[in-house]
C-alpha cells in the first residue's frame, strides 16, 4: 500500500510587510528613514551626470541608484489605502518616481538661484498685517496664531508636500484678509517679506506652537 503524503505549503503571502530602516517609502507617509536619505543623497550625487546625459545614460543612473538602495537591504514600499498594506512598488514605477526627484531637485535648484525681489518697504502697518517680531497682540499676528493652532494637529501628521500646502493655505488666509507679512531691517523699516522667506518662517511657527503647548501642559 502505497502512502501519499499531502504537504500544504505555507502562504508566505500572508506576511505583511512593514518598513524598515533601510527601505524607500514612497507615499509621503515616512520620510525620515536612512533608506529615503540615502535616495536623497544619490539624488543630489548623479543630478550633474543625469542632467547632462542622453536616455541611456540616464537609465542606468537610474538603475545603479536602484542597486545601490537594494544591495544595502532596501526595498521599495508604498501604503494602499484600498488594501490598508504596506506593497513593494513595482520596477517600473520605481524608476519613473527616481526619474521625478531629478526633476524635482532641478527645479528647487532654479528656484533658488532665481534672484530675490527687491524689498518693499511698507510705510502704513495695518491691523490685518502679520509682524513678525515681538508683537504678540497685533490682531495680525493673533490672527496667524489661530489659524496655526487650527491646523496643528494636521500639520504635525502631514506629509511633506501636505505640509507645504497647510503653509501656503496660512498665508491666502491671511492676504485674503488683507493681510501682509512684514518684518523690519535694522529694527526700523518695515518690509514685505518675499515667498521664499516667508515659507521658512511659517514653517517654524508649527514646531514653536507645539513646543508652547508642552511647556504650558509641563507648568500645570
Amino acid at each position: 500500500t502505497t502512502t501519499t503524503t499531502t504537504t500544504t505549503p505555507s502562504n508566505n503571502n500572508n506576511t505583511l510587510l512593514q518598513p524598515t530602516y533601510s527601505d524607500v517609502v514612497f507615499n509621503g507617509r515616512t520620510t525620515n528613514g536612512n533608506g529615503n536619505e540615502r535616495l536623497r543623497n544619490l539624488t543630489v550625487q548623479y543630478a550633474p551626470s543625469y542632467d547632462s546625459k542622453n536616455i541611456e545614460d540616464k537609465r542606468r543612473i537610474v538603475s545603479t541608484m536602484i542597486d545601490d538602495i537594494q544591495s544595502s537591504g532596501g526595498r521599495f514600499l508604498k501604503w494602499s489605502s484600498s488594501t490598508g498594506e504596506w506593497k513593494e512598488v513595482p520596477q517600473l514605477e520605481v524608476r519613473e518616481k527616481v526619474c521625478q526627484m531629478f526633476r524635482n531637485l532641478r527645479r528647487r535648484t532654479a528656484q533658488q538661484q532665481r534672484p530675490e525681489a527687491p524689498l518693499q518697504i511698507v510705510h502704513d502697518v495695518s491691523t490685518n498685517d502679520v509682524l513678525f517680531g515681538r508683537r504678540k497682540e497685533h490682531p495680525g499676528n493673533l490672527r496667524l496664531r489661530l489659524l496655526i493652532e487650527s491646523l496643528a494637529a494636521e500639520y504635525d501628521a502631514a506629509s511633506r508636500g501636505r505640509k507645504k500646502q497647510l503653509t501656503t493655505l496660512v498665508i491666502q488666509e491671511i492676504e485674503q484678509n488683507g493681510g501682509r507679512f512684514l518684518d523690519k531691517v535694522d529694527g526700523e523699516a518695515w518690509v514685505q517679506l518675499s515667498r521664499q522667506a516667508l515659507g521658512d518662517k511659517l514653517s517654524s511657527q508649527f514646531p514653536n506652537y507645539r513646543r508652547r503647548q508642552k511647556e504650558k501642559s509641563l507648568t500645570r
